[in-house]
């Protein structure tokens, strides 16, 4: 394969990962790797060791980055580190500090998928570093807003609004309608944690709007769930579930196994809250199933905890009714 069809290959792959076709992303990025697509995990890593040997090589940088970033945005960031460790890898070797930065920042997304905030703080720390350097405002803005994501998930909410502001006030005055509008979701989440919820609605409001605008499913999925938490919040469990079943279908769409499950096991924990039991555990049984098939360990400690408080309830409300 000569270097033009592989750059062909990974101009074609960054497309589909930004239209959220993922899976044709990874084949894509797998092609150009010469890597067999639905390789098991310790083929991959054979795989990966071979390239890291070879003489560093730019696209390969690239391929290993977008994979990685294919298979974190469809829930597989356990399967994803390798691939981003080993981006950045190749990318410090060459010296490259483009490809430094964005390596950087894909692998503190990946900690951050991985519930690891304090590692990826580092990561997007060090992004940042390399960007300001670069004088890449675009990248910096980007850094500024995981900064502030991973400040909100360790509960320092000043310096995670902070870091949002100067991501959105970029973004505004730049006119990129999908950047401000994760803004505008991100700032909404820290106000939802901060339970102002009036404040949390109208920038998860803003979002979807932007959102539905331009088509962005993933988001808009995002957007969804978040309001619906805002409902289950203030006790209204209808509207709760009407955003989730929103949600829902959009990320069954797209086929991000991880929100799958979410979702699932959120709809079925409203439905316990109105007291529908047989419901609840219909959910959060298909939400087990696809977190086993998955391998997401957390998430399926938490299903059979939820379940086993389900039936639980069931059986209390069973008795009540017979007595």
């Amino acid at each position: 394969m000569t270097n033009d069809e592989i750059e062909q290959l990974l101009t074609q792959a960054a497309i589909s990962n930004t239209k959220e076709n993922f899976a044709n992303a990874e084949h894509l990025c797998r092609k150009a790797l010469s890597i067999s697509d639905g390789a098991p995990v310790n083929e991959d890593e054979e795989n990966i060791s071979k390239l890291l040997s070879m003489p560093a090589v730019l696209q390969n940088a690239v391929a290993l980055r977008l994979l990685s970033e294919s298979l974190w945005r469809r829930g597989m960031a356990s399967r994803s580190l390798a691939f981003a460790k080993s981006a950045l890898a190749i990318a410090l070797d060459l010296d490259n500090q483009p490809e430094i930065a964005l390596s950087l920042s894909n692998v503190g997304i990946v900690y951050e998928h991985l519930s690891d905030s304090v590692a990826a703080l580092e990561f997007f720390t060090k992004a940042l570093a390399v960007q300001e350097k670069l004088g890449d405002s675009e990248g910096i803005a980007s850094n500024h807003g995981y900064i502030g994501v991973a400040y909100k998930a360790i509960a320092e909410y000043p310096l995670a609004l902070e870091h949002m502001h100067k991501e959105l006030a970029f973004y505004e005055e730049s006119g990129n309608q999908n950047n401000i509008a994760a803004s505008f979701h991100n700032i909404g989440s820290v106000y939802l944690d901060l339970m102002d919820f009036s404040r949390a609605l109208e920038y998860y409001g803003k979002a979807l709007a932007m959102n539905e605008k331009n088509g962005n499913n993933v988001w808009m999925s995002n957007n969804l769930s978040s309001i619906g938490k805002i409902f289950i919040d203030l006790e209204d469990y209808p509207q709760a579930l009407e955003y989730y079943h929103k949600s829902l279908s959009l990320v069954e769409e797209i086929g991000v196994k991880d929100a799958v499950a979410n979702m699932l096991s959120n709809i079925g924990i409203v439905y316990s809250r109105m007291l529908d039991y047989p419901k609840a555990i219909e959910y959060l049984q298909n939400s087990l199933t696809i977190s086993e098939e998955m391998g997401f360990k957390v998430h399926i400690v938490r299903c059979y905890i939820n379940i086993g408080y389900f039936y639980k309830g069931a059986g209390s409300i069973q008795v009540h009714y017979n007595t």
